[in-house]
């Protein structure tokens, strides 16, 4: 399955990933595991880097905020699921805010926006 089909089977259907209680940092702790596996098999998909690499930065420069050390420690705004959570009404909120700038996202690598950051990526692979 691709990661583009993950992610609207997991808008579509999110307790059958990670249970009742829906929550959009559970929703990251899932797509971390998966690209996870996915890196440790030498199996990820460039957009699957890209989005491991700036989805995070993305979201952080869209809202203007800064992820800091202080925030990493106070647990606020560490991921990019703090940050769209914070600006949501509640966690249903997020997660339409999330798919809504996921696809943001996903169009921007369409049209070649973060061809530099994975071409930088795979000149550090070993051949």
């Amino acid at each position: 399955m691709s990661f583009n089909n993950l992610i609207l089977r997991l808008v579509q259907r999110p307790a059958m990933y990670i249970g009742d209680e829906i929550k959009l940092e559970s929703i990251m702790h899932y797509l971390n595991g998966c690209l996870g596996a996915r890196k440790s098999l030498n199996a990820l998909e460039p957009f699957e880097v890209v989005f491991m690499g700036c989805f995070t930065k993305y979201i952080s420069e869209k809202y203007d905020i800064i992820i800091t050390n202080e925030n990493a420690k106070n647990n606020k705004l560490k991921y990019w699921c703090h940050v769209i959570t914070a600006n949501s009404k509640d966690e249903a909120d997020a997660l339409k805010l999330f798919y809504d700038l996921y696809n943001e996202f996903y169009e921007m690598y369409e049209n070649g926006i973060f061809d530099d950051f994975y071409n930088k990526y795979l000149s550090g692979l070993p051949h």
